[in-house]
């Protein structure tokens, strides 16, 4: 069974989606290249898109899609609860 995957509907920009990334990925211990991989997208997509040194660097919403159902699967799988993308937002701090 497929996970619910966004039931409020929210859509984060690039900044809160790496926010949640790093959560996702802390709690599901997987590394990016794995998440990839599962996600079925290339290994360095979120190496590129994660480099702090190009913060600027975007990745197509179907390729975010793919790897946050990718996650909340491994989650289901794993027992492991991951926040909301809204949720993180909420948190993160104010862009300057």
């Amino acid at each position: 069974m497929r996970p619910s995957s966004n039931p409020s509907g929210f859509l984060p920009d690039s900044d809160e989606f790496r926010d949640w990334l790093a959560i996702a990925k802390k709690r599901l211990g997987v590394k990016p290249a794995t998440l990839c991989l599962a996600a079925g997208v290339s290994t360095n997509t979120l190496g590129k898109f994660e480099d702090p040194k190009a913060r600027g660097r975007e990745i197509h919403l179907t390729t975010a899609a793919k790897i946050y159902r990718t996650a909340l699967e491994l989650a289901e799988e794993k027992g492991v609860r991951l926040p909301s993308l809204e949720s993180v937002a909420k948190t993160a701090e104010p862009k300057k």
